[in-house]
């Protein structure tokens, strides 16, 4: 079961979570990777709206398997600049990004608009309270070499 602060678990729960899922998670998600297990939690969970938050805007989070996004040159091009196993495990701000998570459990978001990618939070749970809360992550990924992440 996946451990969340008071913070989140009433809207989590409010929102249908834990939720079985009705089917197996992707074929591209390895099974070791911390993406696998809240995929089988969270799978059709849609938790937050997009309104004023604490610091910046609030985002909706629908959970699922976007695997269309695994194709995408954009998806691959930052997936091999970060020298990370990325999946993606939402769609956030009404489809105009994709929440992913690295093989450490590190949360970016995508953007589907333009080409530009940012840490969300450390965390599983600080990606989640960013999103929901409105509150600041990280600054936008600007690699100069492949393992220059920066850190929130």
């Amino acid at each position: 079961m996946i451990e969340l602060p008071e913070s989140l678990r009433p809207l989590f729960l409010a929102a249908g979570w834990p939720t079985p899922c009705a089917e197996p998670v992707a074929c591209y998600v390895p099974p070791e990777h911390p993406a696998a297990a809240l995929l089988e939690q969270l799978v059709g969970v849609q938790v937050g709206i997009c309104s004023a938050g604490e610091e910046c805007a609030t985002s909706d989070v629908a959970f699922g398997t976007f695997e269309h996004l695994h194709d995408s040159e954009e998806f691959l091009e930052w997936q091999q600049r970060l020298s990370r196993t990325l999946v993606s495990i939402a769609e956030v701000q009404h489809g105009h990004g994709a929440l992913l998570m690295d093989e450490q459990g590190c949360c970016y978001v995508l953007s589907l608009i333009h080409d530009e990618l940012w840490i969300q939070g450390l965390n599983f749970v600080q990606a989640m309270e960013n999103l929901i809360f409105g509150r600041k992550g990280g600054e936008p990924v600007r690699l100069a070499t492949p393992s220059a992440i920066p850190i929130i």
